[in-house]
């Protein structure tokens, strides 16, 4: 009884390319992430200014808010009697991030 050895096969050429191919285009294969942040800043600027000529009294105040591109302007004025004078400024800024 004759007992012959078994040998794996050497792969073909065409087997070889193919496979050279494929582990190439696994190699090469790209992931891009995209991160979008958007920042919001806000500011809020009030002026208050009280004038008195003979006792009559215009106060005028104007509120500024500025909001990204937007900005929108609120005027009032009010006259009364009263013998005092007065000027404020408040300005705050408020800056937030959105990852």
């Amino acid at each position: 009884m004759e007992v012959k050895s078994k040998h794996m096969s050497q792969p073909t050429t065409r087997e070889y390319y193919y496979y050279c191919y494929y582990y190439c285009y696994c190699c090469c294969c790209t992931t891009t992430t995209t991160t979008t942040t958007t920042t919001t800043t806000t500011t809020t600027t009030t002026t208050k200014t009280t004038t008195t000529t003979n006792t009559t009294t215009t106060t005028t105040t104007t509120t500024t808010t500025t909001t990204s591109s937007t900005t929108t302007t609120t005027s009032t004025t009010t006259t009364f009697t009263t013998t005092t004078t007065t000027t404020k400024t408040t300005t705050s800024t408020t800056t937030t991030t959105d990852d």
